[in-house]
C-alpha cells in the first residue's frame, strides 16, 4: 500500500505483489493500457450490482426506491449500452440535458438526486480501480434546473367545502383519515402513524410520536 500524488491528488495504490501494484497504478494513470476485449464493464450491469450490493441493503426502503427510480427513469436510458470505462463528462452532461426536455423539465432537487446516485456509482468504480477518475467531479459539468414549486394551499372556501362533505364519505377509515387531515395541522405520514395511545380524549390533545411512510404511493 503506497501513497502517491496523481494530478495533484493524494491516492493510495495497493497490491498483493509488485506486479499487482504496478497494474493498479497503470489502471489509474492509463487504464486503456490494460484493456483487452471482454474486460470492460457495461455501465448498466455495474450500476445494478452496485444497487443490489451497496445501496439497497444499507438504506431505508424509501431511499432505495428513490435511487432505483433515478436509475431507471433518467440514467439508464442515456447510458444504456455504454461501458463504464468509456463514459466521459460529455456523456454525463447528456443525462442532465435529457432531464431538461419539454416532457420533463425537472427541478434542481430532482437533478441533485440523480447526481448523487451517479456520483456514488462512479466513486465505487474509482475505489475498485476500474476507472481512474470520477467524471462527476469535473468542473465543466453544468447542472441547472427549475426551482421546486411550493404547493398552493386551499382557500378557506375550499376547506369549508371539504369539511362539509366529510359526513358523506362512506368508508369509516377514509372519513376518519380525511377528518384528521382537514381539521388538524397533520402531515399525511403523521396521520397514518397515529395510535390510540397518542390520543388524549380528556385534554383534547393529539401527540405526534411516529410516522408511517409508503414509498410506492407516488406510483
Amino acid at each position: 500500500k503506497r501513497r502517491v500524488l496523481i494530478n495533484g491528488q493524494i491516492r493510495w495504490v495497493t497490491g498483493s505483489s509488485e506486479q499487482e501494484y504496478a497494474d493498479n497504478l497503470i489502471r489509474i494513470l492509463a487504464p486503456e493500457a490494460l484493456e483487452t476485449p471482454g474486460e470492460k464493464h457495461l455501465f448498466e450491469d455495474y450500476a445494478k450490482n452496485w444497487y443490489e450490493v451497496f445501496s439497497k441493503p444499507n438504506v431505508s426502503k424509501t431511499t432505495a426506491i428513490t435511487y432505483d427510480r433515478q436509475l431507471h427513469l433518467y440514467i439508464y436510458p442515456v447510458l444504456q449500452g455504454k461501458y463504464l470505462e468509456d463514459i466521459t463528462v460529455a456523456d454525463i452532461q447528456k443525462v442532465f440535458n435529457a432531464m431538461d426536455s419539454e416532457e420533463k423539465k425537472l427541478t434542481t432537487a430532482s437533478k441533485a438526486k440523480t447526481k448523487m446516485v451517479l456520483n456514488m456509482i462512479f466513486q465505487q468504480a474509482v475505489e475498485e480501480n476500474i476507472i481512474g477518475r470520477n467524471p462527476l467531479t469535473s468542473k465543466t459539468l453544468r447542472i441547472k434546473g427549475n426551482p421546486s414549486q411550493t404547493t398552493k394551499p386551499y382557500t378557506v372556501e375550499q376547506m369549508r367545502y371539504i369539511v362539509s362533505q366529510l359526513p358523506s364519505i362512506r368508508n369509516y377509515k377514509d372519513r376518519m383519515f380525511l377528518s384528521l387531515l382537514a381539521l388538524h395541522p397533520l402531515r399525511l405520514e403523521e396521520a397514518l402513524g397515529l395510535r390510540w395511545k397518542d390520543i388524549d380524549l380528556e385534554k383534547d390533545l393529539i401527540h405526534i410520536s411516529s410516522t408511517v411512510t409508503h414509498p410506492d404511493r407516488n406510483q
